[in-house]
């Protein structure tokens, strides 16, 4: 099996499903663990053990069939549906979680799910597309930095890469503001509205997510038994204190949104007000030309200058006039 980040590359088609799987041993070693070895539960004892999963056909059979699980958790593990949410059951937790998507190509804004099972032996974890959360966790595994032997100790990591991973996303979101409320105030751009409204959409999205999973953050920390130690819930107040920061960014991003999108409304009535104007104005300049032709143009008997072969050059000589006079009025009334 080739990994790639928390990508696996399978080698036949067996391995399907299964992104990778450790054993916590005796001496504290995490040691990898195959699809035959994961299936056979009475070997894995009663040591602590991660299994990762993409979501599959072969994933939902192992879940359903050979994981032990009940099958409301097992079907709960297989809904990439889920909203963020927290269930605490006799017999374990169940978690759903949504990451930022810092796949290349992919919007971060189209978080992706992350499911969890925890209960006193093991963790299932279980996602559609690679969470960069996940690949840090196992990276700490491979590398034999920094990994927590417990299970609140794996959960509050996984916890907070999920939370630390929102801030780039944030960081891009103030800056694409920055530079929208700059180009408001000095350009003419036409796509400024298309660009507000896209970002304004990305806002939504990601507070709909964010702002459900400070809710289950605040659910986990008030969990007691001995599922979390004194450090564990210390950097669970930290996590929590994250998430209600990142909401409160993103409730400042979509009221600054609303602020330049009424700037660029406001400099829109200006512009149509403007256009209004001028067209009156123009308007006023024409009436009595407009007047002059159309009292002529009546076709009754007794018109002046009927037979006189000048009279229309009079008649034009006189629009003249009046249409230069209405421009020198407009311009000492200063209409424009």
């Amino acid at each position: 099996m080739t990994a790639l980040g928390d990508l696996t590359v399978p080698t036949n088609n067996q391995e399907q499903g299964l992104i990778c799987a450790y054993r916590l041993s005796s001496e504290n070693a995490w040691h990898a663990l195959s699809w035959q070895e994961i299936s056979d539960t009475e070997s894995l004892d009663s040591s602590l053990t991660w299994i990762h999963l993409h979501l599959s056909e072969q994933a939902g059979d192992w879940l359903s069939q050979k994981s032990g699980l009940d099958p409301m958790i097992a079907a709960d593990l297989m809904d990439e549906d889920n909203q963020p949410r927290l269930i605490n059951r006799t017999d374990g937790l169940f978690l759903t979680l949504r990451g930022v998507n810092l796949n290349p190509g992919a919007d971060p804004e189209d978080m992706v799910f992350l499911n969890i099972w925890a209960d006193s032996k093991q963790i299932i974890t279980i996602r559609s597309h690679r969470l960069q959360a996940l690949a840090d966790v196992r990276r700490s595994i491979d590398t034999g930095i920094g990994m927590p032997h417990t299970i609140g100790g794996f959960l509050v990591r996984i916890m907070h890469n999920v939370v630390t991973n929102m801030d780039p996303v944030l960081t891009r979101l103030d800056d694409k503001l920055d530079q929208l409320e700059e180009e408001t105030l000095s350009s003419a751009d036409t796509s400024l509205g298309a660009r507000l409204s896209a970002l304004r959409q990305d806002i939504l999205l990601l507070r709909r997510h964010i702002a459900p999973q400070r809710r289950v953050f605040g659910e986990i920390q008030q969990i007691h038994g001995n599922w979390f130690s004194k450090n564990h819930r210390r950097t669970l107040q930290e996590v929590v204190a994250r998430v209600q920061q990142d909401v409160d960014e993103l409730d400042s991003y979509r009221d600054r949104a609303l602020l330049v999108q009424d700037e660029l409304n406001r400099q829109s009535d200006q512009k149509m007000n403007a256009t209004m104007y001028r067209l009156t104005v123009i308007t006023g300049i024409f009436l009595p030309l407009s007047f002059l032709t159309g009292l002529l143009g009546i076709n009754v008997g007794g018109m002046p200058g009927v037979e006189n072969p000048m009279a229309f050059w009079l008649v034009v000589g006189v629009s003249v006039l009046l249409g230069v006079g209405g421009v020198i009025l407009a311009r000492v009334m200063k209409w424009f």
